[in-house]
């Protein structure tokens, strides 16, 4: 193709960002007592969309700055902000996909705005991907062994 494997890496990555942000659902609008909440994050709470209308003009923003990303490095920083934003403020319930495309969007961020003197090395962005990946799922993996997991509830509860 010509083309770097990085370069394939960040299209691959962020068109996946972007429809993952064009069917994200943002949490309560109306109140977040509902939403999973963070101790050190309140001051994101002021950002959150408070009406369905803003929800879906910052769903529309985050597709935008998800597909911008893909030839912009500047952009790159605006995404893992909505993404942090989205992950501290909005989810209503845990998922660890949310965590990883947010470590994922704050490592591409860091990447494609650095200087290349001082992280653009392959091994390294390679080793930090693999890293993130391993952080959230071996977390999930510890989880598993909960009594409810073990028990079946949650299987039963997703599935039935």
């Amino acid at each position: 193709f010509g083309y770097s494997p990085f370069a394939l890496w960040r299209f691959a990555f962020y068109v996946i960002m972007a429809y993952n942000w064009r069917h994200t659902y943002f949490g309560p609008c109306a109140g977040w007592d509902d939403a999973l909440t963070y101790d050190h994050a309140e001051w994101v709470y002021d950002f959150a969309p408070k009406t369905p209308e803003a929800a879906e003009m910052l769903r529309w923003f985050g597709t935008a700055a998800a597909l911008v990303s893909i030839f912009n490095d500047n952009a790159t920083i605006v995404f893992a902000i909505l993404s942090g934003s989205y992950v501290f403020s909005n989810i209503t319930m845990f998922i660890n996909h949310y965590y990883l495309f947010f470590l994922l969007s704050t490592l591409m961020a860091f990447y494609c705005n650095c200087g290349k003197d001082n992280i653009h090395d392959k091994a390294g962005l390679i080793h930090a991907l693999r890293g993130q990946v391993v952080v959230v799922y071996a977390f999930a993996s510890l989880w598993k062994f909960d009594s409810d997991w073990l028990s079946g509830h949650i299987v039963k509860q997703i599935f039935l």
